[in-house]
């Protein structure tokens, strides 16, 4: 009897830790993870503004141009050397957040047209990328009055000196890509 009235009390203590065990469970993830919350998404919206963009002074036309919202990818021809594609666009941040350029992918030129062209993008009298870069931090904030960043964008026909100059000068197609980030 005795041992019987001793297993029923092991049984009921483990039992009991365990209903113990559950509940403080429970309430550290019931804080951890609220469950009473729903999320509410938030608008996110750094784009390029296709209306903005303008052809520089003095350019070439282009011969194909696409703008998206993070991206523009063109293409023209330089006859000879001195000659430019130039133009400038806009991002403006239309969202709820504050934004960040993080990176900027640039095509490279290849080695045909490397040592016949630079290609450069200026960002907002805040940086000059002559080639890809990541990591970036150039704010651009949505309640500044002020929630757009001038991008300008340049393509110069300038051989080096021992560089072979084709004789119908020549043809390229670039892509820029701008990715931004959220910031809170």
């Amino acid at each position: 009897m005795e041992k019987k009235k001793s297993i029923q009390f092991a049984i009921i203590g483990v039992l009991s830790f365990a209903v113990l065990f559950m509940s403080v469970g429970f309430a550290t993830y019931s804080q951890v993870i609220d469950l009473k919350s729903v999320p509410v998404p938030k608008e996110f919206g750094v784009s390029l503004d296709e209306e903005s963009y303008q052809l520089g002074e003095g350019s070439v036309e282009p011969k194909t141009l696409a703008i998206s919202d993070n991206s523009v990818n063109f293409g023209a021809h330089l006859d000879k050397p001195g000659d430019y594609y130039l133009f400038s666009i806009k991002a403006v941040n239309n969202g709820n957040f504050d934004g960040v350029l993080d990176n900027i992918w640039m095509t490279t030129p290849g080695s045909k047209l490397e040592p016949l062209v630079d290609y450069t993008v200026y960002y907002n009298n805040e940086a000059t990328f002559t080639g890809s870069e990541f990591n970036l931090n150039y704010a651009i904030n949505k309640d500044t009055g002020i929630n757009n960043k001038n991008i300008i964008v340049k393509v110069l026909y300038s051989p080096d000196e021992d560089a072979k100059i084709p004789a119908d000068g020549v043809d390229f197609d670039f892509s820029l890509i701008l990715d931004y980030i959220q910031t809170i």
